[in-house]
């Protein structure tokens, strides 16, 4: 009978568990790699490249993704380094303000929190992803200059997302003028 089977063919029974169990630790630890993730999906959808938008204020009936603080006014921009280095640049008056870069597969890889002690300038440049020692698409932009940090991207597409925290009603409209100073742009 099938028994029989299996308890002679002990080795290989068990060689083929042990190579299951392999393939599924593998599947799963790699999963994230596949594609893009479906947040990202959602928030890019509509979005133009290189170029801000402001979103609408979090309501419990009009929410991008779920649990995004109703507390909070967001701005984003969908950048595209394939063809041109972006620039971005926000200032964060304040705590609890912040710019996060993501990459198509939801990983943050670059974050800046604004503090209570001083204005944070934040000025970048988005390198597309490529050969670390070779300057890839080279920019004379002063908004390039010396002092402005160039970060590689890990794609060459992502997402910049501007968070400023609303104290209170009162604040909605300092907090919208504010947000303002978030740019994002292709540098030529």
């Amino acid at each position: 009978s099938w028994l029989l089977v299996i308890v002679r063919e002990w080795k290989l029974v068990a060689a083929a568990l042990v190579a299951g169990a392999m393939i599924h630790i593998v599947a799963t630890l790699h999963g994230a790699d596949i594609g893009q993730s479906r947040a990202y999906g959602e928030l890019t959808r509509e979005l133009a490249v290189n170029q801000v938008v402001f979103a609408a204020p979090v309501t419990p009936d009009d929410q991008p993704l779920p649990f995004f603080a109703p507390g909070s006014l967001y701005s984003y921009c969908r950048y595209d380094t394939s063809t041109a280095r972006v620039r971005l640049s926000a200032k964060l008056p304040e705590a609890g303000w912040s710019l996060s870069l993501y990459s198509p597969k939801g990983e943050n890889f670059y974050y800046v929190a604004g503090t209570d002690e001083r204005e944070t300038d934040v000025k970048l440049v988005l390198v597309p992803p490529g050969n670390v020692f070779v300057d890839a698409a080279p920019t004379n932009a002063p908004e390039a200059g010396p002092g402005v940090p160039q970060i590689r991207v890990p794609d060459a597409k992502g997402l910049a997302i501007l968070r400023a925290p609303i104290k209170g009603f009162a604040y909605r409209r300092r907090a919208d003028e504010r947000r303002g100073s978030f740019r994002c742009a292709a540098l030529r």
